[in-house]
């Protein structure tokens, strides 16, 4: 959405690229496993198979994150 507001308007090409980097490290767990697959045909339920299992992956890493920081600052 914000590529289609006119440069001249308010320039937003660096909240853009900030925001593109931010898609590919959430996006990083399930790549990863797209890459090490050994076949070119990938199984039909696979990606959505995927897109939970990376969103299992972040929701442990922010709870494990959540929990040192309880204890860090108790």
């Amino acid at each position: 959405m914000a590529s289609h507001i006119p440069p001249k308007a308010v320039n937003l090409d660096g909240v853009i690229d900030i925001l593109v980097h931010v898609e590919d490290i959430l996006v990083l767990p399930r790549s990863f496993i797209l890459k090490i697959w050994p076949w070119e045909y990938t199984p039909r339920g696979l990606g959505f198979c995927l897109t939970i299992f990376n969103s299992a992956v972040w929701g442990a890493a922010l709870a494990g994150l959540r929990n040192f920081w309880r204890r860090a600052t108790t």
